[in-house]
């Protein structure tokens, strides 16, 4: 006799057998990641009277941050990423356009313009920018680590360059909660490099 025939039988493999294809089921579905972008960038109302202009980039980034996911380090520096958590675009981009929105409006008087884009000519200054960390530490602060030199145009010369790092909390358990910790240290960066012109511009 076959064991379908059997009611018991059927009901004892039913029950060996559905555990496994239950979860089988589960697991071979594809779970979709989750992508990011920064602060939305805040409306600058009045571009008028800006005599000024800063070139902002190039933009490089550490080689670990240069792809899509988002980067973790532990406490011996061990680097992982977030393979569900990417980023909504190249990130040297995404980081640039935020410094720029923040840079405008704190510079009332200076034109912002992000690389590769050119100015008219050859005056202004130029920020170059090497991070070397955009990424959480042990899962319970944001860091930015940035290597920056701040030149003149036309001469060439560099007037300014620093090291810069700047950590604030995640304020919340899970991933969702970096890319805005992330952005607040833009903000504080942004406060440094503004500091840094506006001493040149008023020598």
């Amino acid at each position: 006799m076959m064991i379908t025939d059997n009611p018991i039988r059927l009901l004892i493999l039913f029950v060996i057998l559905a555990p496994s294809i239950f979860l089988g089921g589960c697991f071979s579905k594809d779970v979709a990641p989750s992508f990011y972008t920064l602060a939305a960038p805040q409306p600058i109302e009045d571009k008028t009277g800006r005599t000024r202009n800063l070139l902002l980039g190039p933009i490089t980034l550490a080689p670990h941050l240069d792809q899509p996911l988002i980067a973790a380090r532990d406490e011996k520096n061990k680097i992982s990423y977030f393979t569900l958590h990417q980023w909504a675009g190249r990130l040297d981009r995404l980081i640039g356009l935020q410094l720029a929105n923040n840079l405008e409006n704190r510079l009332s008087d200076t034109t912002v313009t992000l690389h590769p884009a050119r100015i008219n000519g050859d005056s202004g200054y130029q920020v170059e920018l090497q991070v070397l960390q955009f990424e959480s530490v042990d899962s319970k602060e944001a860091v930015l680590s940035v290597q920056w030199q701040l030149r003149h145009l036309r001469s060439g010369k560099t007037v300014a360059s620093r090291l810069s790092r700047i950590k604030a909390p995640v304020n919340g358990v899970d991933t969702r909660s970096l890319p805005p910790s992330l952005s607040f240290v833009l903000e504080k960066f942004s406060d440094e490099i503004s500091e840094a012109y506006l001493a040149i511009e008023t020598k």
